[in-house]
């Protein structure tokens, strides 16, 4: 090793210790400063240098600006974290998607990202596994509304097979329907494939927020007499708010009945599929045509990790890989492969992920899903879900001990949705957050404001669960006080004037 070798490999080495305390740091954050009172937009330019500097900054100086950065980001980790639906770390995975940014791969060809084409194989079966399918495959994506996205794009092109080539007016007509409760990127991603957020539908859902299946069949029965034609179907397990399941053997069986696609955004409540017992919840799940699933959330596998399945007409294993009429029968190849010889070159074009892939050049999400596999295996993900599930019924006993509060469903998942007696929910959550307290968010319910409680952590204790509750109720006895005393002070300015 010559000297110019040996400073470089010193210069990493510092490199690497920085980044380690800056890690460990992050972690005691989270312990000991769980919530922070969030910074203004204005606050934070004030404080931070965010331009892009002419002349390169030394190592020091644009490492100081990283730390200043990971010191005003909000805390997703922590164990007063209730806001989103995914929340936690597990080791594994996160040390996973340290070495992924290291190894830089690209997902397209076996060439480029060598053993982690077999990875993600690997994963991708053991999904569509415990979905069901006996035949199917599947890629990742950027996120669960790229998922559905995907599932989308396929249900048209099979449902319109010169749209693909002849653009979209050749998918005049259709028609997707979703409950009123489901996820906005289906009405948005109709918007981007041209089928238009007009000709998507928003069925009626019941009053635990799960979609009616008659609501549905007069829906279709409606577009079809206006001579409309019904595209696909997307049933939700997991809504976003309330975490509610879509009855999906039924949906399936009104589907099957009606040759619809069925697509099932699983992206909250796939992981059910891991426990022999929530798994019940979807009911049905293994006649779907597509499922989105993000390990990302209840998983606690760093973002995105989103995978998008689909089934594959089965066939016997004398056939050869062609489908009678001459059709590849991977839908996914069949309906995202392009020809790319520059890229394409060498290899089983069964490992070139590229020809089923939205995307080019794909980050690996693969790697840490299966690194958080070989930590906790089948076991610890049951006791993964059984732990959250526990801490989501902690939540309902607390508030259905407690007068000043109203449990407005009875979660199915670990969304535990409330109200709170004479405080509005928003303006609750956002003073919790302005006093450092606890971090958790509102959603709507049946058309009123309520807070939703998030179990993604399974780390949290039952103590801290208690704790939320108590800074909640002593929140929100301030604001009854406040808002008493601006009552007051308002009668009193009115009487003066009379």
């Amino acid at each position: 090793m010559d000297e110019r070798d040996e400073d470089r490999t010193g210069a990493a080495d510092d490199l690497f210790q920085r980044t380690a305390d800056l890690a460990r740091w992050l972690v005691e954050r989270d312990r000991l400063s769980p919530v922070t009172p969030p910074p203004s937009p204005e606050q934070l330019r004030a404080e931070l240098d965010l331009s892009l500097p002419a002349e390169p900054r030394q190592e020091g100086e644009w490492f100081d600006a990283l730390r200043e950065v990971v010191e005003r980001t909000p805390s997703t980790s922590s164990h007063r974290f209730y806001n989103q639906l995914f929340a936690g770390r597990i080791p594994a995975a996160t040390v996973a998607e340290a070495l992924t940014a290291l190894l830089n791969s690209s997902m397209y060809t076996y060439k480029a990202a060598g053993v982690h084409t077999l990875i993600e194989r690997r994963v991708i079966a053991r999904l569509c596994e415990l979905v069901g399918y006996r035949s199917g495959g599947g890629t990742f994506a950027p996120g669960g509304s790229m998922a559905n996205l995907v599932a989308l794009i396929v249900a048209r092109n099979e449902a319109f097979p010169r749209v693909r080539d002849e653009g979209g007016a050749a998918a005049a007509g259709a028609v997707v329907y979703v409950s009123d409760q489901g996820h906005y990127s289906i009405r948005k991603n109709a918007g981007m494939l041209g089928i238009g957020r007009a000709n998507v539908r928003a069925v009626r859902s019941d009053h635990e927020g799960r979609m009616i299946p008659s609501a549905l069949s007069e829906a279709i029965a409606a577009d079809r007499e206006a001579g409309r034609t019904p595209l696909c179907v997307v049933a939700t397990a997991g809504t976003t708010v309330m975490g509610a399941f879509d009855p999906i053997d039924e949906i399936a069986t009104l589907c099957e009945r009606e040759r619809i696609w069925l697509h099932v955004d699983a992206a909250f409540g796939g992981s059910f599929l891991l426990h022999p017992e929530l798994r019940q919840r979807l009911r049905g799940v293994e006649r779907s045509n597509s499922v989105a699933w993000c390990a990302h959330k209840m998983m606690g596998v760093p973002m995105p990790c989103s995978a998008i399945l689909v089934r594959y007409a089965e066939r016997s294993s004398s056939c050869s890989g062609a489908s009678p009429g001459g059709e590849d029968p991977n839908l996914l190849r069949r309906h995202f492969n392009e020809a790319a010889d520059y890229l394409f070159q060498q290899d089983e074009a069964d490992l070139n992920l590229g020809h089923e892939s939205l995307q080019c050049g794909r980050r690996n999400d693969a790697f840490k899903l299966w690194a958080a596999w070989q930590a906790l295996g089948d076991r610890g993900w049951r006791e993964r879900l059984e732990r959250q599930r526990h801490l989501a019924l902690t939540a309902v006993a607390r508030i259905e001990r407690e007068p000043a509060l109203e449990l407005l469903h009875r979660p199915e998942s670990l969304c535990v949705c409330f109200t709170v007696s004479g405080v509005a929910s928003d303006e609750l959550c956002a003073e919790l957050s302005r006093r450092g307290l606890e971090s958790v968010g509102y959603g709507l319910v049946r058309g009123a404001k309520a807070v939703r409680l998030v179990t993604s952590n399974p780390e949290v204790t039952e103590g801290e669960i208690e704790r939320f509750f108590d800074d909640l109720l002593a929140v929100a006895d301030d604001l009854r006080r406040r808002g008493g005393a601006a009552a007051a002070t308002t009668e009193s300015v009115a009487a003066t004037r009379e």
